[in-house]
Parts: structure tokens; C-alpha cells; sequence
């Protein structure tokens, strides 16, 4: 997770955030839980074809794109 979260320039407890945040928004689960033996955090199947989907090269120009609009305040 420390690595996945450096990757897109965040703090690791904003990306589990973001992650429990969108396990609730689908309604599944996507990452098995770290145990207290200390496995580390994996995506379940469900999770993984999310995923790949996420680092294809369209959607990373779309994310891109996204980057550079202007954010507007509520």
C-alpha cells in the first residue's frame, strides 16, 4: 500500500480511504484485509479486473486529462 500510494503522490491513509470509500460506493469488496499476522493487503479477483482496467493506457490519458482541468469549488 506505501508503495501504491507514493506511486499517485498520497499519503497511505488517504488511499485506504479512497479504497474503503469505493468498496462502499460498488458495494463489493476489492482487497482482501491485512491479518494480524501481518499478510499483506491483496486484491481479491474483483479487485484485480478493476485494476487492469485502471492502468490501461486510454483510461491513464483520461486521468491525465483530469489532472489538468481546474478544480472548482462547491
Amino acid at each position: 500500500m506505501d508503495a501504491a500510494a507514493r506511486t499517485i503522490g498520497i499519503n497511505r491513509a488517504t488511499l485506504i480511504e479512497q479504497l474503503h470509500r469505493l468498496e462502499t460506493d460498488l458495494g463489493q469488496q476489492l482487497y482482501h484485509r491485512a491479518s494480524s499476522a501481518g499478510r499483506r493487503q491483496r486484491p481479491i479477483a474483483l479487485g484485480t479486473t478493476l485494476l487492469n482496467l485502471v492502468v490501461q493506457p486510454d483510461i491513464q490519458a483520461l486521468r491525465e486529462t483530469r489532472a489538468r482541468l481546474p478544480r472548482i469549488s462547491a
